[in-house]
């Protein structure tokens, strides 16, 4: 799987529950979605394809 359908299956599975988890966290949904995007964009620039087993332990 190359590395950008391996970030959009990452996306699909994984933005909602990232973005809600941050706004409970930062209480700021606008820094939420801010911060989700920032985490997929360094994940989609990495020199090497992420191996991540469960994602959203790391």
């Amino acid at each position: 799987m190359s590395p950008s359908n391996t970030v959009e299956v990452l996306y699909n599975d994984h933005h909602l529950w990232l973005t809600g988890w941050l706004r409970r966290k930062l209480g700021c949904p606008e820094s939420a979605a801010d911060l989700a995007q920032d985490t997929f964009i360094r994940v989609l620039s990495a020199r090497e394809e992420p191996t991540l087993i469960e994602p959203r332990a790391f």
